[in-house]
């Protein structure tokens, strides 16, 4: 190769490394500002018990339903997939699983202490920071292994919605239930066919 076409291949190498950079970047940003963002607004602008809530001393039924959904350990770890499956990388599927899931993290945290809904504290940012290494990079690896074009990536896709199920639990106040429970297993139903789907249509690319 010469010293010209090879300069040129190593020059489109690194715009491919700085263009899938930012994609891991924007991934990681959007991901987390909005798990985080929307966890903490639901319960700053639903919450009968926030200074800022659209219903003072009765809530907003809908926002506090999404507010018991999103506060899950099941929504954090489908977002961590949802990520790693957005890059389709294997090696970056992980990266982009943790770096969503700590944006989350600060953004709830700083929105809820910003608004005067919850002071801020330490312990619980540092908490959900740990809970989101192990997290992310699990859920991250197996949202990246759904997309290769093999028949078993049907697996790890399908352990994303099962995941969600299994930690489907009814939180939240007494009165907005069971619909927690019930977003969350209809929001797992869902994404099991999608996963399925975008899995047949894959196999049959393939053949």
């Amino acid at each position: 190769m010469q010293p010209d076409d090879l300069a040129a291949t190593n020059g489109r190498r690194s715009l491919r490394d700085a263009q899938a950079s930012v994609r891991i970047a924007i991934i990681a940003a959007v991901g987390g500002l909005l798990l985080g963002g929307l966890n903490s607004l639901s319960n700053v602008l639903g919450s009968p018990y926030s200074p800022q809530s659209l219903n003072p001393g009765g809530g907003v039924f809908a926002l506090e339903v999404l507010a018991a959904v999103l506060g899950t350990p099941g929504a954090w770890a489908i977002t961590a997939f949802i990520a790693g499956f957005l890059t389709g990388k294997i090696w970056s599927g992980p990266l982009v699983g943790v770096a969503t899931l700590l944006i989350a993290d600060l953004s709830y945290y700083l929105i809820d202490s910003t608004s005067g809904y919850a002071a801020l504290s330490t312990d619980e940012v540092l908490y959900w920071a740990a809970l989101a290494v192990p997290t992310g990079l699990v859920m991250g690896l197996l949202g990246a292994l759904a997309t290769q074009p093999h028949w078993w990536s049907i697996l790890p896709g399908l352990a994303a919605p099962a995941t969600l199920a299994a930690l489907a639990r009814s939180t939240g106040s007494g009165h907005i239930q069971p619909w927690p429970m019930q977003v969350t297993l209809a929001v797992a139903a869902a994404l099991a066919v999608i996963i399925l789907t975008t899995w047949s249509v894959r196999i049959r690319q393939r053949h």
